[in-house]
Formats: structure tokens, sequence, C-alpha cells
């Protein structure tokens, strides 16, 4: 089991999570890969409200919101938390795994590193 380091908005939780699938495997509907090489990979994310992704995970991982959105966010743990995510901002976030629910239409530039 790894352990993730979850990062919500703009409170920090730690938890315990087990690594999940892909997210681009789970959910190829929101998750588009626009580039990847051995070091990172960069993947357009589009939802609109009510889409739903499973239980999936990211390494380190950056998001560019292109278009303010509300999602709620679940994790194995059983926790769960909303967050919303205004364009323009620029997040940095570590290993996560979780699933999602939409609570709006949205956008973002999601960068994963590998290394």
């Amino acid at each position: 089991m790894k352990t993730a380091w979850l990062v919500l908005g703009m409170g920090i939780v730690f938890a315990p999570a087990t690594w999940a699938q892909d997210a681009v495997a789970v959910a190829s509907k929101q998750f588009k890969v626009l580039a990847e090489d051995d070091q990172v990979r960069v993947l357009e994310y589009a939802d609109k409200k009510g889409d739903k992704v499973p239980m999936h995970s990211h390494p380190k991982h950056i998001v560019y919101v292109l278009k303010t959105s509300k999602v709620k966010f679940s994790f194995p743990d059983g926790t769960s938390k909303e967050s919303e995510a205004k364009a323009g901002e620029a997040l940095i976030r570590p290993p996560v795994t979780h699933s999602q629910e939409s609570m709006s239409d949205g956008r973002a530039i999601v960068i994963e590193f590998k290394k």
C-alpha cells in the first residue's frame, strides 16, 4: 500500500490511500492526454455537472484551472470534501487517490510528474 498526501482547497488533509487506477483509464471521457514523455504527462480535464469519475490516482501534479468549478472528492477512507477552484488558479498537488463528482461544469489542465 502506498501513502498519499491529500491537499484540498486551502487546507491540508493527511491520509493513507490505496493506489487506484490511472485517471485516463477510468475516465477517458473527462481526461485527455495532450502530451507525454518519460518525466511528465499533460492532461486536459473537462467535465459537466453531474459527471462522476471512479476511484483513481494521480502522482504529484499541478492543476491549472481554465473554468471555475466545484467538485466533491471522496477518498478511500470514506471521507469526502467539496472544493471550488477558480479560473486562473494554479494548484500544486501531492499524490492523491480519490473519486469525484462534478457539482458544476469545469475545465482544467493537469500536469502529472512521473519522477
